[in-house]
């Protein structure tokens, strides 16, 4: 069944912690429309900046700031058409906490979008042609960067930066939400594809990310600042000439861990051509798929290899002894990109979006990395106690669980012990539930003290909330809905108000 369809999720209600139980909101039933605009990855309210929530339960004291979150929403422009899901033009949008819960959204001010607006199609995006002009591509075989920052936003010593895949990363100002700028680096490395998932290394106070170099020297490059600084030091370098796609990596005090599965591309593809970045990738699993430990310290590469998989995102990366430990959500392959397309999202709704939980174990003298599942079941989205355990021996990891079952489509919050292997689920019939973001309690103890923060939007009416979660047990702490429809994003940050 279409996704919204309200038969299609099991009526399995909110547990409260205390054993209260949800209010329900008295509602007509209706069938979903055809159009995508009625489905929840494409629906927003950017005439709407602003609403106050209702909120069923109570907001912890000690949960005191903004969730700052950034996602595709507007799919058609004039002219202009998207043609998959990571080319929506960007709206950025905030949960503020402050003894109330408002929500406030603001249009990503980017230049791609004002180009678009002035009838001009000429920046490079995901999964979209590009229309430029003949001479257009003949001087300029190297079209202008996009700075659609849809993927991301987080705080990076002091400014919050929202993220895109890019050599172009914008700052925000947390107050208004606008664009009040774009990041400059002040070192000699030019432009680089930056990933939209670096890391923090809390004990040195440096941000650390990769980026992608297409040219005559293709390949990844490691690199790294302090947290109040924008000057960057590189790393390591993986040399290729065919480079994968890479979306997040895995980082510990002696490592970065780079997966490269075997969905590449060649940098002459690229030359002159206005098809979608991602339209130049071939999928090509008889090379399998490879893993390079870059040494923090000396730049030096040490190579693994591994089945052919496809990876978004990385769950976390530690040592143990002389074993490199990298958990990532891994897909059989790389089909999940294209049916991420909007024509395939406008004809199906969205697709089983549950990669399977799989650790990855590399040994000095190896060469194959030990494959072994998690779980037996899957999800997208995932985090962790980042603060106290990224980098280091976990126990605990959560996620998002979207996908088709028996009784329809069903979407979940999800913990993992990853010991064990044991779930706890949280469901809400009618929403779809987006990455969770884990908050520590101020003082908390053990891994995982703290909530999580998912946006839920509704499949089929125009509402969605903010859940806040006990991370340990799942019971709905807050639920804080406005009547708005939110869209289905990608990832977002927690920000602490100041004391």
């Amino acid at each position: 069944m279409a996704l919204g369809d309200k038969t299609s999720a099991p009526a399995v209600k909110i547990r409260w912690r205390g054993g209260a139980k949800m209010e329900t909101m008295q509602t007509a039933t209706t069938n979903v429309p055809s159009s995508l605009d009625s489905r929840t990855i494409f629906r927003s309210a950017p005439a709407r900046p602003s609403a106050r929530a209702t909120v069923r339960g109570a907001v912890p004291e000690w949960l005191c700031g903004d969730l700052v979150r950034t996602a595709p929403a507007c799919f058609a422009l004039g002219g202009w058409r998207a043609a998959h899901w990571f080319d929506g033009l960007g709206l950025i949008y905030a949960f503020r906490l402050d003894g109330e819960v408002r929500f406030e959204q603001r249009v990503l001010e980017s230049e791609a979008r004002r180009r678009i607006e002035g009838g001009f199609d000429d920046t490079p995006h995901f999964g979209t042609p590009m229309k430029r002009a003949f001479f257009d591509r003949l001087f300029h075989p190297v079209p202008r960067p996009n700075d659609n920052t849809n993927v991301h936003v987080l705080p990076l010593g002091g400014e919050l930066v929202a993220m895109t895949e890019t050599t172009v990363q914008h700052v925000i100002d947390r107050a208004s939400l606008r664009v009040s700028g774009q990041v400059s680096y002040a070192d000699a490395h030019g432009d680089l594809f930056m990933l939209a998932h670096p890391h923090a290394d809390f004990a040195r106070g440096a941000v650390v990310n990769v980026a992608t170099e297409l040219g005559a020297r293709s390949g990844l490059v490691v690199y790294e600042h302090p947290f109040a600084s924008r000057s960057r030091t590189i790393v390591g370098r993986v040399r290729s000439s065919e480079v994968p796609y890479l979306h997040s990596f895995g980082l510990t005090e002696r490592h970065a861990v780079l997966l490269g599965g075997p969905y590449t591309v060649t940098s002459w593809r690229l030359l002159w051509s206005d098809r979608g970045y991602v339209d130049h990738f071939r999928w090509q699993p008889e090379h399998g798929t490879t893993i390079d430990l870059v040494d923090r310290g000396s730049g030096e590469v040490r190579r693994h290899r591994a089945p052919a998989m496809f990876v978004f995102h990385t769950i976390n990366t530690f040592e143990r002894g002389d074993e490199t430990v990298h958990d990532v959500l891994a897909y059989d392959d790389a089909a999940i990109v294209e049916r991420l397309s909007v024509d395939r999202l406008g004809d199906a709704g969205l697709p089983d979006l549950r990669p399977r939980p799989t650790r990855l174990v590399m040994r000095p003298g190896v060469e194959d990395a030990l494959v072994e599942p998690l779980a037996d079941f899957g999800f997208e989205f995932p985090g962790v106690d980042y603060r106290r355990f990224a980098g280091r021996d976990y126990r605990v990891a959560f996620g998002a669980e979207n996908g088709p079952e028996k009784d329809g489509y069903v979407s979940s919050i999800v913990r993992l012990d990853v010991a064990t292997g044991a779930k706890k689920a949280l469901r809400e019939p009618g929403f779809v539930f987006g990455e969770p973001v884990f908050v520590g309690r101020p003082g908390g103890s053990g891994e995982g003290d703290g909530v999580l923060l998912s946006v839920a939007s509704h499949a089929s009416e125009d509402r969605a909330a903010l859940a806040i979660v006990d991370a340990a047990s799942l019971d709905v702490v807050a639920w804080c809905e406005v009547p708005l429809p939110i869209p289905l994003g990608f990832h977002g940050s927690f920000v602490r108000a100041a004391r």
